[in-house]
């Protein structure tokens, strides 16, 4: 005796779900990629005591790399 079960549509739901995740997550990252990049431009840059006091706040919070 044999069972056979179609997994066609969980094959499908399985790739969306991914495709969801990475798509999500790259969303999420970009904005984090850009906030970095203007703190980098900052400590590259002669600014003013407000400028440099939010890029150290910023740099202290920042998540690990």
């Amino acid at each position: 005796m044999a069972v056979l079960n179609d997994v066609t549509q969980l094959i499908e739901l399985g790739r969306l779900k991914s495709e969801m995740v990475r798509m999500t997550s790259h969303d999420l990252k970009n904005p984090l990629f850009a906030a970095m990049s203007h703190l980098e431009l900052l400590g590259r840059r002669d600014v003013g005591p407000a400028q440099r006091g939010f890029a150290r706040v910023f740099r202290h919070h920042q998540p690990p790399a």
